[in-house]
């Protein structure tokens, strides 16, 4: 074999090879599923990771770890710590990772033939014939911006997946919230039903001494007593079942939350119909992977119709043929170059109109689910105003049965009865407000403000 010949070609590969990057090996990373459990069981919410977060929010953390959490302040310690919301966002890394991967520019492919002649010209020369050669893929530019718009799309994609993920998770969170609200209002209204009852059975007692009251009487408030035993019972217990679930909303232990000051709901304000529903097309996250994956369509149609101009591969070569240095140089077209792309370029559009479809569709059904969630809440306002009017009578009423007792014209029974009405009143305003507040969570959460939470980018 020449020697010049083998000169060349062993520097060409040595060029190339030098041209690469360095060698990677395989690094192995088992994930320890012990230690994450044990990291999971002292997860906390006064750590310094959270207050990091809530400062770099601008929230007050002046008293720290001494403050009132509001819903605001949990969901961005919510979305710094939990776990699911630490894989969304390495989703959105890895998507990254891989589109700007694949749009870098494509390195040359080197080629080699080796062959041998089973004879020779002139029966001199070497029976073998070595050559080496590049290729390269010369892409249009209107198809590279178009592989470079489809990959945006992709990317933002991911990051609205992640964005939907930190939802689901303020999702849970605010109704665990609300629920432990309710939870602690029942409670307090089960409390003073057993200490009216306390004080109906200690009265009835009184009455019974004197023989005034009837066994009927004695029964009736012995009944009370237990009913009203057994409510706070369920009531404490309700309590703990909204406890754990707030701790497994926001991914902490249960008794790390024992020490906690949270902040009651308020009930939302409703906004006006073209409001809402402006608010929940500009907001809702899956709205806006419906608008993406219409504009991710419209960028596949817009890529195929380029593609109609095919990529050209050339490539450079050089031989050493039995005693003879051979130049070469090659030039490639798709065989499909004829047939325009047409297949892919019909499916693109009949994708793109199937997806328009569906985008419109989408958006007819936020809107009119908007407008149901936001009558159901303005439903509500005129019960709430007339079991408030109750609940002033009612008051009112014990104040008057009060001085009735202080003046000596009534019993102690009247006074507990006034109220035990008042109570009920009281439960009457409670419930509705209960109502309210799911009712105004509903068409928060259709709405869909955005979060505070940490960026997905």
């Amino acid at each position: 074999m020449n020697p010049h010949l083998c000169a060349r070609l062993s520097g060409l590969l040595l060029l190339i090879s030098l041209s690469a990057c360095a060698w990677r090996t395989y690094t192995p990373a088992p994930l320890d599923l012990t230690k994450a459990v044990e990291a999971d069981a002292s997860r906390r919410l006064d750590d310094s990771q959270v207050k990091a977060a809530l400062t770099a929010k601008g929230q007050d953390t002046s008293g720290w770890p001494d403050l009132l959490w509001t819903r605001d302040i949990l969901t961005t310690a919510l979305l710094s710590i939990h776990p699911e919301q630490h894989a969304a966002r390495a989703k959105v890394a890895a998507v990254r990772t891989r589109l700007q991967a694949e749009l870098k520019t494509k390195p040359p492919e080197l080629s080699s033939t080796v062959e041998r002649h089973s004879q020779t010209s002139d029966g001199k020369n070497s029976p073998w014939a070595v050559g080496a050669g590049l290729q390269w893929e010369l892409t249009d530019a209107s198809v590279q911006t178009a592989l470079r718009a489809v990959a945006d799309m992709e990317l933002q994609d991911a990051q609205l997946a992640a964005g939907e993920t930190a939802w689901r998770l303020y999702q849970a969170l605010g109704a665990a919230l609300l629920e432990r609200q309710l939870s602690l209002g029942r409670a307090q209204l089960a409390a003073s039903g057993l200490e009216l009852a306390l004080a109906r059975d200690k009265s009835v007692a009184v009455r019974e001494r004197y023989g005034v009251a009837s066994a009927l009487e004695v029964q009736l408030s012995a009944q009370r007593l237990q009913d009203a035993r057994r409510e706070v019972a369920d009531a404490q217990a309700s309590n703990t079942a909204a406890q754990a679930r707030l701790a497994t909303a926001l991914a902490v232990p249960y008794d790390s939350l024992s020490a906690l000051r949270l902040a009651d709901l308020p009930l939302s304000a409703i906004p006006p119909a073209t409001q809402a529903r402006q608010l929940a097309l500009s907001n809702q996250l899956a709205f806006a992977r419906e608008r993406l994956h219409y504009d991710m369509a419209e960028a596949e149609l817009r890529l195929q119709v380029a593609k109609q101009f095919p990529s050209i591969k050339l490539g450079p070569g050089l031989l050493w043929s039995q005693g003879d240095s051979v130049w070469q140089f090659s030039f490639s077209l798709p065989a499909a170059l004829l047939n325009r792309n047409v297949a892919a370029i019909d499916t693109a559009q009949a994708k793109r109109t199937a997806q328009g479809a569906a985008l419109l569709a989408k958006q007819s059904d936020i809107v009119s689910e908007v407008e149901r969630l936001r009558m159901n809440a303005l439903a509500l306002s005129k019960p709430l105003d007339l079991a408030r009017a109750s609940l002033k009578t009612a008051q009112s009423q014990v104040v008057l049965t009060t001085a009735q007792f202080d003046a000596g014209n009534v019993d102690a029974l009247a006074v507990i009865d006034a109220r035990s009405l008042q109570l009920q009143a009281e439960r009457a305003v409670f419930d509705t407000q209960a109502a309210l507040l799911r009712a105004g969570w509903e068409l928060e959460l259709a709405v869909q403000s955005p979060l505070s939470a940490p960026d997905m980018k």
